[in-house]
């Protein structure tokens, strides 16, 4: 999970993409490819049940 400023759970991360994430206090990851994330349509709060259409 990625945290907020008061440990709240903002949202989930893959285990297969973490490594490529870069914690807030560094600057810079070495190795691996860094992971981008795209929150052009990132949903939050009582929005995110929004992100998903209707199941049949």
């Amino acid at each position: 999970w990625i945290l907020g400023p008061n440990s709240e759970l903002l949202f989930w991360v893959p285990p297969g993409i973490r490594s490529g994430l870069c914690p807030l206090r560094n600057t810079l990851v070495i190795g691996d490819e860094a992971t981008q994330l795209d929150l052009t349509n990132f949903v939050h709060g009582d929005r995110w049940t929004r992100c998903r259409g209707r199941l049949n």
